[in-house]
């Protein structure tokens, strides 16, 4: 999992961070590294994409793949209509599975 970390070292935290820097330190010249792919600015998020500024400053439109609607369901009108019907239904609580 890491490859630039020292093995011996017991915290995540530590291993992190050594990773980090050597993930730094050994960058392709003229990429943008990690710190712009980790505070990359989002201009817009819809419910299934974001919109994302590249390094030349343009936008472009990615499927959200960390939400948990990434295929744009839970503001489809067929699906907000049969989870209102099951509400109606069912009704709504509460209380946890009986697994707990």
């Amino acid at each position: 999992m890491f490859q630039y970390a020292n093995k011996d070292l017991t915290s995540l935290s530590a291993k992190l961070h050594e990773e980090m820097e050597g993930m730094r330190a050994n960058h392709v010249k003229g990429s943008p590294g990690w710190d712009w792919f980790l505070n990359q600015v989002l201009t817009k998020r819809t419910d299934a994409t974001c919109t994302v500024e590249d390094l030349d400053g343009d936008e472009k439109e990615l499927i959200n793949m960390s939400s948990n609607t990434y295929l744009g369901l839970s503001c489809h009108p067929e699906v907000r209509q049969a989870g209102q019907e099951a509400l109606e239904e069912f009704g709504s609580g509460v209380c946890s599975s009986r697994l707990i």
